[in-house]
């Protein structure tokens, strides 16, 4: 059984070894990014977040003096309304960020013959950690 056990651990050392370096690097194929820790180096971030706060501020003010005097439907509505602009000013201040993180995670996944990039969570093991280059380009 040992004599077994070993020849078959030779005929696989034998076939890795023999492999072409092309089907080695294709388990590079794969790269992965620590998003948060792209999104956080962004520059244009703490701006946004300041601009969000105060927005949030002064529709939560705007919904304190206009709700007052409303009936539960009503606040229920205004509030909607108030959340829903405050979503689409994120969305707006959100997208060229969105689109600078991703152009950025293409170009560094290019320059290092990455095919396929995913979010680091989804990677159980193996693949590239393009976090830091993607940081460095985005800064």
């Amino acid at each position: 059984m040992k004599k077994l056990f070993l020849a078959a651990a030779l005929v696989w050392g034998a076939f890795f070894c023999a492999m072409p370096s092309s089907a080695l690097a294709a388990s590079t194929d794969i790269g992965y990014v620590q998003l948060n820790a792209v999104f956080g180096a962004c520059p244009e971030l703490p701006n946004i977040q300041k601009e969000l706060a105060a927005l949030r501020d002064k529709l939560q003010q705007q919904f304190e003096t206009q709700g007052a005097d409303m009936e539960e439907v009503e606040r229920a509505a205004l509030q909607q309304k108030l959340t829903q602009q405050l979503s689409q000013r994120d969305e707006e201040l959100m997208v060229p960020v969105r689109e600078k993180v991703r152009k950025a995670v293409a170009d560094v996944a290019k320059e290092k013959g990455i095919k396929t990039v995913v979010e680091a969570g989804a990677v159980l093991f193996g693949g590239v950690d393009l976090t830091a280059d993607v940081v460095a380009k985005v800064k």
